[in-house]
């Protein structure tokens, strides 16, 4: 099960490396230099990084770097900074030949985007695609290709992808169906996290922090426990369209916020 992860959380969404896999080459979230720092710190490579290189704000790491697949073999054949040819050989010594360098330390999935996207999260901006090709390496070696299919919509299930319109769908059917009364009577802040599961339903509401600290958040969850079953109640017949993510369960948590009116008798949602 996924519920979300990231390599790296970011403050603006950021330029990809370039990866050429045959005649296509498509620019993609990860960033194989980065394990190789953490494996091997304070390389050449990563010291003119830190120092020299120019950052913008959908560049934060300072550089593009060029992969290619060859051979059943990843490469590093291109990276743009200065002094490339200097500080490369002075990295990786014996692994830098022919203008290249064989990417030994990686040894986990990188997955390539093949169809249009479905999904991005606001904050760090990690994405999911409609289908996405899995190529497996270890140690610089390719392993195994798979395609993964993440989503398919189905009859009369509501659509993913629009963060907006799922809000507005969730709020509208508690509009509908909540005893407003109840509400009224019961209901103190309404800030919620709603999680759709793995195949499409509402599996779970809670409340979203609100406190300062983990207590207080867990006695006032306590005591707002009635509110929630009755909210979860009002939209538990929702059917959303599966999402996986990598071809894996993927649990979305979707943030609404609403207050009940009591001068025209209404819930109304905060934007």
């Amino acid at each position: 099960m996924l519920i979300f992860n990231a390599f790296v959380a970011l403050s603006s969404p950021q330029i990809g490396d370039l990866y050429i896999i045959g005649n296509d080459t498509f620019s993609i979230d990860s960033y194989p230099l980065f394990e190789y720092f953490e494996k091997f710190p304070n390389s050449e490579l990563e010291i003119f990084l830190k120092r020299d290189n120019f950052r913008a704000i959908s560049l934060n790491r300072g550089y593009i770097a060029t992969w290619k697949i060859e051979n059943d073999s990843i490469f590093l054949i291109d990276i743009n900074i200065k002094n490339k040819e200097v500080i490369l050989k002075k990295t990786f010594n014996e692994n830098y030949k022919n203008n290249k360098v064989f990417a030994f330390w990686i040894s986990y999935n990188i997955y390539v985007p093949n169809g249009k996207l479905i999904w991005m999260d606001s904050y760090t901006y990690w994405k999911i695609y409609e289908k996405e090709i899995c190529y497996k390496f270890h140690k610089g070696k390719l392993r195994s290709v798979n395609q993964y299919v993440n989503y398919i919509h189905e009859g009369d299930k509501i659509p993913r992808g629009n963060t907006e319109d799922i809000q507005d769908t969730i709020f509208s059917q508690i509009s509908y169906n909540i005893d407003l009364e109840f509400v009224a009577k019961d209901c103190n802040f309404l800030d919620y996290l709603v999680t759709i599961n793995s195949n499409g339903k509402i599996s779970k509401i809670r409340l979203s922090p609100i406190w300062d600290t983990k207590w207080q958040n867990y006695w006032y969850s306590i005591s707002e426990k009635r509110c929630r079953k009755r909210i979860k109640k009002s939209i538990k017949q929702l059917n959303f369209d599966n999402l996986r993510m990598y071809g894996k369960p993927f649990y979305e948590k979707i943030y609404i916020s609403f207050y009940y009116d009591k001068n025209i008798k209404k819930l109304i949602r905060v934007h």
